[in-house]
């Protein structure tokens, strides 16, 4: 779902003084994910429905995005993945004191009559593993990885995941990848990986291999550790992908 923040300017002088609150707060990672799937035979109807919610947003001038993805392969096909990304845990406090009670109205107008189903999770961007596209936009489509871990492996999975990210980076391996851990609302340990594509040609191998990258980084002992840990702290993994619906998006002016 990742992420965005301006920075304020201010004299050199004032800085030497009394450090500014941007400069103190780094950038949010919380990610709100709210997956939906319409009843059936309502399709048409939901999608409307969240036209107008988004159009709801449009009009409080709403300072949040919050962008849509329909889901097109996987056990969830058909659903839809809303997302807001960014934020401070305190941010959501500030949020819904302002528009939380006017928002669920709406929803509960617009989108819960024609709703089957609808869960709510809240992830944590691993920014020190990730590497972002340098173009923020969202591309045509994500292909996403959820690694559902075995208990007690998280830290041998992190430690495997700061390895790769590494190996990439001295490799230059031309990959861009964004990683995500559950928070609340779910199974866990549960990891996220999403990686942009624009189109399904994208999802062609690299000429290098990943594992040879691995083994181009590390050698080939080290690089084989990475990968059993990897491979071997997970329980069970599912892959999706998921198509942009920037119809059924807000993102506020800027």
């Amino acid at each position: 779902m990742l992420r965005r923040m301006g920075t304020a300017l201010v004299t050199s002088l004032t800085l030497a003084v009394v450090p500014s609150a941007a400069a103190q707060e780094k950038p949010g990672t919380i990610a709100q994910v709210i997956v939906s799937r319409a009843k059936a035979g309502a399709t048409t109807a939901y999608e409307e429905g969240r036209k107008r919610h988004v159009a709801w947003h449009k009009s409080q001038n709403d300072p949040w995005s919050w962008q849509t993805w329909q889901t097109t392969s996987g056990s969830d096909v058909g659903s839809y993945v809303t997302v807001t990304f960014g934020h401070h845990w305190k941010d959501i406090d500030t949020w819904e004191a302002k528009f939380g009670d006017g928002d669920s109205a709406d929803v509960e107008r617009n989108i819960a009559p024609h709703t089957q189903s609808t869960t709510i999770g809240y992830y944590d961007f691993l920014a020190a593993d990730s590497r972002p596209a340098p173009d923020t936009t969202p591309t045509k489509m994500s292909e996403v990885v959820h690694f559902f871990l075995k208990p007690g492996k998280s830290g041998a999975f992190r430690h495997a995941l700061s390895r790769i990210h590494e190996a990439i980076g001295k490799t230059q391996w031309p990959v861009n990848y964004l990683w995500y851990e559950l928070a609340n609302g779910g199974e866990g340990p549960h990891y996220v990986l999403v990686l942009p594509r624009n189109s399904w040609a994208d999802m062609a191998d690299p000429e290098v291999s990943f594992p040879a990258m691995l083994t181009k980084a590390f050698g080939p002992y080290e690089a084989g550790q990475v990968l059993d840990t990897f491979g071997s702290a997970s329980r069970t993994q599912v892959s999706e992908m998921l198509l942009y619906r920037s119809d059924l998006s807000y993102v506020p002016a800027k």
